[in-house]
């Protein structure tokens, strides 16, 4: 997991963008 600095509440695509980024690594 990739610990990336972001807003408090970052918004759900954010997340998604992530996730999928994380999971595709």
């Amino acid at each position: 997991m990739t610990t990336l600095p972001v807003d408090p509440l970052p918004l759900p695509c954010s997340i998604r963008f992530f996730n999928s980024s994380d999971v595709m690594t």
